[in-house]
């Protein structure tokens, strides 16, 4: 998305605000760097997504929670 100023940045649609990573807003960007990373910040969700995805039908656990409980045992 651009900015006012003719900047880019990468706008987080699930809180209506720019997006942030480590390093701070996404702001500022050129075109090619706001859509760098807007593609990275989709693959993170996309995978957090699959990972929260129970593993069998009936099983309410998720990835982490039984990765979590395979670890403790």
């Amino acid at each position: 998305m651009m900015d006012p100023a003719d900047q880019w940045l990468v706008y987080d649609r699930s809180t209506d605000l720019p997006a942030e990573a480590r390093d701070g807003l996404l702001i500022g960007l050129s075109q090619a760097e706001a859509e760098r990373l807007a593609q990275e910040a989709n693959i993170k969700e996309i995978l957090l997504r699959r990972a929260a995805l129970p593993l069998r039908r009936g099983d309410t656990r998720d990835r982490r929670q039984i990765s979590r409980e395979e670890s403790r045992a």
